[in-house]
């Protein structure tokens, strides 16, 4: 902006960079112009002003410097860290980074948030404003969490894909081993349903000692005799999250027709 006043009337008054770069006019009091310096190169520059009046006289104004400092706000570089997969009821360790030129300045500093954009479920966070946290999931799935750095202007984020595994659950005997009544020399099978977690293991005990090789669901005893009598089978069923066992079934040997 510039003053200028003369005793006919100030016609217009011309703005100038550098002395010979004419940056704009205005005719109307206070007269001034917007000089967008994202143009210009870094660094010293010269304004000078000159009022003219209806009679073609000049007048000119005294130089001023000014220091030009083009740096262009960017946008903070975030990674939210590598996909991951869990198993329930763990939780996921949350470790992003976000990097920043510093501008604007006011704040210089980021905003950080973690939020889910999709799943099946829900999703906790230990602290959802830090760099390293922890997620939280209410049912497996998978699920696309975001990490976001806001520097007062402009937003930069990244996802990241967790999946959700379903927690391990301990075997159950869904159907028990039933007493077995059979003649001298013939076999007896017992089995067991169980439901859990895959793989489930399985170990057959008579009188509560293990059986070699009996490791399935089912068990066929040799061809028996009557020192077989009353002796008992029981299944045990096992996978990583736990052991069961079965109630025991009692054979009964009957003697030869």
């Amino acid at each position: 902006s510039a003053n200028a006043s003369d005793n006919v009337g100030v016609a217009r008054v011309e703005f100038y960079r550098d002395g010979s770069t004419l940056l704009g006019t205005d005719s109307i009091a206070p007269y001034s112009i917007f000089w967008d310096t994202t143009g210009a190169a870094a660094g010293s520059h010269t304004l000078s002003a000159k009022a003219y009046d209806a009679a073609g006289n000049v007048g000119a104004s005294a130089v001023i410097s000014v220091n030009v400092s083009n740096i262009t706000n960017a946008v903070p570089v975030v990674n939210a860290g590598a996909d991951q997969t869990i198993t329930l009821p763990a939780s996921a360790n949350l470790s992003g980074t976000a990097t920043d030129d510093g501008l604007p300045n006011p704040p210089g500093v980021l905003t950080l948030n973690w939020s889910m954009v999709s799943g099946p479920g829900t999703v906790t966070f230990g602290n959802a404003s830090a760099l390293s946290t922890t997620a939280s999931f209410s049912v497996s799935g998978t699920y696309l969490l975001s990490l976001s750095a806001y520097d007062g202007a402009l937003t930069g984020l990244d996802t990241v894909s967790i999946t959700v595994n379903p927690g391990l659950v301990a075997p159950t005997i869904l159907t028990q081993p039933v007493n077995q009544s059979v003649r001298v020399g013939q076999t007896a099978t017992f089995s067991v349903v169980a439901s859990g977690t895959a793989p489930l293991s399985y170990q057959w005990q008579r009188n509560g000692v293990d059986i070699a090789g009996a490791a399935s669901s089912s068990y066929t005893t040799p061809p028996v005799t009557l020192a077989d009598n009353k002796a008992t089978y029981r299944c045990r069923v096992w996978n990583s999250a736990g052991t069961v066992t079965s109630n025991s079934a009692t054979l009964t040997i009957k003697g030869r027709k």
